[in-house]
C-alpha cells in the first residue's frame, strides 16, 4: 500500500503530522475522521514535487464556458443525478442526456465525454478536457465520488450546490439590475428633453424679448453646453471608461474598486452576504466529500469574484497551513462577521466544520433574501421620487416664462 503523509489537528487544536499506509487518500481520511481529527492536508510519500490539492485547485474555479449557461450545467447534473441514482449506467446516461440538449456546443462536449467514457476513460478525467465549462469544484466531486463509489450522492450534492448557487446568484443580480435599469431609462428620458425638446422651447423664449427666469437660463445653458460638446463628451465617457476597465484588470485596481463595492451603502452588504453564502457552502460540500481543509478551502476561494475577500482568505488558509486555528484566523483577520466566526470555531473544535459552514450559508442566503425583498420595497418609490422631481423640475424650468407671461397678461 502506498505510504501517505497527512496533517491534521485534534480536537484540542494541537496540531499533528505523520505518515500512515492506506489504500487511498479517501481511505486515509476516513481513518482519521474516525479517530476525531480535523485533516488539514494530504499527500503521497513518494510525490515529491507540491503537485497536490493545493496547486491543483489554485487554477480557476467557478467559471461557466462561454455559451453554457449555468442553469443549462444545473439542468444537466440534476437528470444525470436522478439516472444513475436509478441504477443506469454512466454510458448510458450520457448518451440519452446528451439527445436532449439543445445548445450546439454543450451538446457536443457532451458526446465527446460519452465517447471518452464508453472507451474506459474515467468520467472526471473527461470532464478534465473542457474546463471552460466543467470548473474545479465540478470535476474534483466527481473525482470525489469516483473515488469513495459515491457517485450518485454526490451528483445530489452538488445539484443541491448549483441549485442555490444558481438561485442565489439570480436574486442578487435582479436586485442589482432593476435600480440600474431604471436609472439608466431616466438618464436617457432626460437627455431626450435637454437634447430635443428644451432648444425649441429657446426658439420660442428667444422672440418673447423678456428677461428669462433664473431655474430658466440654467436649463437652457446646460442645454446648450450638452449640444455643443455633445461629441467630445461621447469621446471622455469612453476614454474614462476604458481607463477605468485597463485599471480594474490591475491587481491593485481590482483590489480598490472590489473594496469600494463592499462599501456601498445597502449594495455593499448584499454583496458581502452573498459572497460569504457562495464560499460557506462550497466549502461545506468539498470537506462533506472527502477532501481535506486546506485544499478545500483554496478551492472554495477561488470560487470568489472580489478580489479583497479572496486576499483575505487566502491568508488565513496560509495560516491554516502553517498549523493556525481555523477560527482563529477568520477572527484576526477582523473582515468576517462574528457569528460565522464563532460557527467555524465551533466546527473546528467538533469535527463539524462542513456541516457548520453550511449552516452559515443557509443563514447568510436568508439574510440575503430578506435584504433583497426589504431593498426591493424601498428603492422602488425611492427613484421614482428622485426622478419625478428631476423631470418635474426641468418640467417647471421650461413652463416658468408661460407662467409668468400669463401673470402679466392679467
Amino acid at each position: 500500500m502506498p505510504i501517505y503523509s497527512y496533517k491534521a489537528k485534534d480536537q484540542s487544536g494541537k496540531k499533528i503530522s505523520g505518515e500512515l499506509e492506506a489504500n487511498s487518500e479517501e481511505a486515509l481520511i476516513e481513518e482519521l475522521h474516525q479517530k476525531k481529527l480535523l485533516v488539514l492536508s494530504v499527500a503521497k510519500k513518494k510525490r515529491k514535487t507540491k503537485r497536490d490539492f493545493a496547486k491543483f485547485f489554485s487554477e480557476s474555479a467557478f467559471k461557466i464556458g462561454r455559451g453554457v449557461k449555468l442553469a443549462t450545467l444545473l439542468s444537466f447534473t440534476t437528470q444525470l443525478s436522478a439516472m444513475l441514482n436509478a441504477g443506469l449506467p454512466l454510458v448510458q446516461s450520457l448518451r440519452g442526456l446528451s439527445t436532449d440538449i439543445k445548445e450546439k456546443n454543450f451538446k457536443n462536449i457532451i458526446q465527446s465525454v460519452e465517447a471518452e467514457v464508453r472507451e474506459g476513460v474515467s468520467f472526471s478525467r473527461a470532464l478534465e478536457k473542457y474546463p471552460q465549462v466543467f470548473n474545479k469544484v465540478f470535476i474534483n466531486l466527481i473525482r470525489a465520488g469516483e473515488r469513495s463509489g459515491k457517485s450518485g450522492q454526490i451528483l445530489d450534492q452538488l445539484t443541491l450546490y448549483l441549485e442555490s448557487s444558481f438561485n442565489l446568484r439570480r436574486k442578487v443580480r435582479s436586485a442589482l439590475t432593476y435600480p440600474m435599469v431604471v436609472v439608466a431609462f431616466a438618464i436617457l428620458v432626460i437627455l431626450f428633453l435637454i437634447v430635443k425638446i428644451i432648444p425649441k422651447f429657446e426658439k420660442i423664449y428667444h422672440g418673447f424679448g423678456k428677461e428669462l427666469p433664473i431655474p430658466t437660463k440654467i436649463l437652457l445653458g446646460i442645454s446648450t453646453q450638452i449640444q455643443n460638446h455633445f461629441f467630445l463628451g461621447f469621446i471622455l465617457i469612453i476614454l474614462v471608461s476604458g481607463l477605468g476597465f485597463l485599471f480594474s484588470r490591475t491587481s491593485k485596481g481590482r483590489i480598490i474598486i472590489d473594496r469600494v463595492k463592499l462599501s456601498l451603502p445597502v449594495f455593499g452588504p448584499i454583496i458581502k452576504k452573498s459572497i460569504m453564502a457562495n464560499f460557506s457552502r462550497t466549502l461545506s460540500i468539498l470537506v462533506n466529500s472527502g477532501i481535506p481543509l486546506v485544499p478545500a478551502m483554496r478551492l472554495a476561494t477561488q470560487t470568489i469574484n472580489n478580489s479583497l475577500i479572496v486576499q483575505k482568505l487566502s491568508e488565513i488558509t496560509d495560516e491554516i497551513e502553517r498549523g493556525g486555528g481555523v477560527g482563529e484566523g477568520f477572527r484576526k483577520s477582523g473582515f468576517f462577521p462574528e457569528m460565522m466566526v464563532q460557527m467555524i470555531t465551533t466546527g473546528e473544535k467538533t469535527g463539524t466544520i462542513d456541516s457548520m459552514v453550511l449552516k452559515a450559508a443557509d443563514f447568510y442566503e436568508k439574510q440575503v433574501e430578506t435584504s433583497i425583498n426589504t431593498l426591493t420595497t424601498l428603492i422602488e418609490p425611492i427613484i421614482i421620487g428622485v426622478i419625478g422631481l428631476v423631470v418635474g423640475g426641468i418640467m417647471l424650468a421650461m413652463f416658468l416664462p408661460v407662467f409668468k407671461m400669463g401673470g402679466v397678461m392679467k
